[in-house]
């Protein structure tokens, strides 16, 4: 079959962020040159255990090990039978409190439609589900983002393919009791005004609604935003505008409560385009890519996320002075920055085309390129911007007397940990990672951490369940 080439979102939710600001040099690094095993490697995150974890789609495709100065290590490769039963093409992951992770494949499985997988710490991988068992493949095929975790401790995800309406794809959730159910299935209505084709991550607030968009369909064709829940069922936020495909748009949650995410080719310039929109549908255009000859700001933006400073990072395929790609960032009020152009270094020693785009808890930009670097694979990255250190919950939101995680730098020698003001028991676990009790009288707000070397405040609000 013919292997479509999409960017995928790894899976970034940013609530209610608070603000972590350090005044530093602005640093570009290159960490790694990237040989071929370890090729197209993306969905950058950081582990429990503090270091960085990917998936490559290399030879052979790989769960991969990256420490912040560089140097991978493959902990699980894909593919290594002729069946390919336990996946291939890994897409995404996300890691849970027990430091399982989470993750889908493209292609593989029992039916080669991609499969839903689980790996524990123990190094086994468990397939949860190969995607079209189902007759005519009403359970969709080819994942084509990774899963996100949901506020009941399972899984939700989405497929461009199957479902019950000629091949549009699906809204699927993998609940903790291990059943598989599809939510959706995309063009239920005609002419596909409800969507098609989702292509990146759906996530879900503390309330229990999933967001996400999809890459074509809606009323006018160039795809939408979405809300579910299972009680109000699909209902369409926002169509894109008619005759400017939206091409894998992706949306994250902002510290205001609003939406925002980028398109590919829309914008002014039909270069891409970094957008707000609020709950109640209106849409505003903060910035369109290449409003001048050159591209100079960077083209076809693939990556969004919220630092610690407030502002909003991201990364461009293309553009910038070498026409290699771009890091941006921009303000909420759409003012933007070019933090850096790939190829600076002849020939494209520091990569060339970004694919992945994160955020440390030390406050660093960390991500991968496709091309370029030393053996021309591609490279590992890292930039600092004056973003300081700051704490991530996991997950970002609980009940009282539930143990969850703290993800941090420098943890050891923590002295306190209070919910919103309310002091918490807690274990560390390593200089990176904490386990603490949602105390009594616990309400949602920002978690603090007093540590020897001072007080780190949680990236986003923790939001208490009910």
């Amino acid at each position: 079959m013919i292997r479509i080439r999409l960017a995928k979102i790894a899976c970034v939710v940013a609530l209610f962020y608070a603000m972590n600001v350090s005044v530093a040099a602005q640093t570009f690094t290159t960490i790694s040159n990237l040989h071929e095993a370890d090729y197209y490697l993306q969905g950058l995150i950081q582990a429990n255990d503090g270091v960085l974890l990917g998936v490559d789609q290399g030879h052979p495709e790989s769960i991969i090990e990256m420490g912040l100065k560089g140097g991978e290590a493959e902990v699980y490769n894909f593919c290594l039978q002729n069946t390919c039963a336990d996946g291939n093409f890994p897409v995404g992951i996300f890691q849970a409190a027990d430091g399982t992770i989470y993750g889908t494949t493209e292609l593989g499985g029992v039916n080669g439609k991609g499969v839903l997988y689980e790996y524990t710490l123990d190094g086994k991988l468990m397939v949860l589900y190969s995607f079209c068992s189902q007759s005519n493949c009403t359970d969709g095929w080819n994942p084509f983002s990774g899963p996100s975790p949901t506020v009941q401790g399972g899984v939700i995800g989405t497929t461009f393919g199957g479902g019950l309406n000629d091949n549009k794809g699906i809204l699927y959730e993998w609940t903790p009791a291990g059943q598989f159910t599809v939510l959706y299935s995309f063009c239920a209505q005609a002419h596909c005004v409800d969507g098609e084709g989702p292509v990146s991550s759906p996530f879900q607030t503390a309330d229990g609604t999933i967001y996400g968009t999809t890459n074509a369909g809606g009323a006018h064709g160039s795809g939408t935003v979405y809300s579910f829940t299972p009680a109000g069922g699909l209902v369409t936020i926002y169509n894109f505008p008619k005759g400017e495909s939206s091409a894998e748009p992706t949306l994250i949650q902002g510290a205001d409560g609003n939406f925002y995410g980028t398109t590919r080719f829309q914008g002014k310039q039909g270069a891409g385009s970094v957008f707000r929109l609020t709950p109640q549908g209106k849409f505003t255009t903060l910035y369109s890519f290449c409003p001048n000859t050159g591209c100079a700001d960077g083209g076809g933006p693939t990556r969004l996320l919220q630092g610690g400073d407030g502002n909003f990072y991201g990364i461009t395929i293309g553009g910038g002075d070498n026409d290699a790609g771009t890091i941006f960032r921009i303000t909420p009020s759409g003012i933007l920055t070019t933090l850096y152009s790939f190829c600076a270094q002849t020939p494209c020693l520091d990569g060339e085309n970004p694919l992945s785009l994160m955020q440390d808890t030390n406050g660093t930009l960390y991500g991968t390129t496709e091309g370029g670097g030393a053996h021309g694979h591609g490279t590992a990255f890292s930039l600092s911007t004056g973003v300081g250190p700051f704490v991530q919950s996991n997950p970002p939101w609980a009940q009282v007397g539930a143990v969850i995680g703290i993800l941090g730098t420098h943890l050891t020698g923590t002295t306190s940990i209070t919910f919103n003001g309310t002091a918490a028991t807690f274990k560390l676990v390593s200089d990176s990672y904490i386990e603490a009790e949602v105390p009594t009288g616990a309400t949602s707000g920002i978690i603090q951490v007093a540590t020897p070397g001072g007080t780190l405040n949680s990236n986003f609000s923790f939001q208490l369940l009910p």
